[in-house]
């Protein structure tokens, strides 16, 4: 029984760990997403466009660009471009592989 339960307890430790890393890189990737709305609005401030044009520019409403500035809202990978259009500059991406560690 002994030996059981200590398998269960070193793979729960497993678990753990790789529930761990995933919430690290979880945390990653979302403040890449809010560097990215940063530096659009910071783009919109720089250029002096206001947010009701560049709302109307989006096709979106006011109160959702304000969300989106406000990083109460999570905006499509679409609403990003929109964004990026409205204020006169693209966006790129890429991929980076991660490494789990599996177990």
């Amino acid at each position: 029984m002994r030996l059981i339960e200590m398998k269960r307890g070193s793979m729960g430790h497993h678990r753990t760990a790789r529930y761990s890393a995933l919430l690290k890189h979880a945390a990653v990737l979302v403040q890449n997403d809010e560097r990215l709305i940063d530096e659009l609005v910071s783009i919109m401030h720089e250029r002096q466009l206001s947010e009701e044009d560049v709302a109307r520019r989006m096709g979106v409403a006011l109160a959702e660009l304000q969300a989106i500035e406000g990083g109460t809202a999570d905006p499509t990978m679409g609403t990003v471009r929109r964004l990026a259009h409205a204020v006169g500059v693209t966006v790129s991406h890429h991929v980076e592989r991660i490494r789990l560690r599996q177990k």
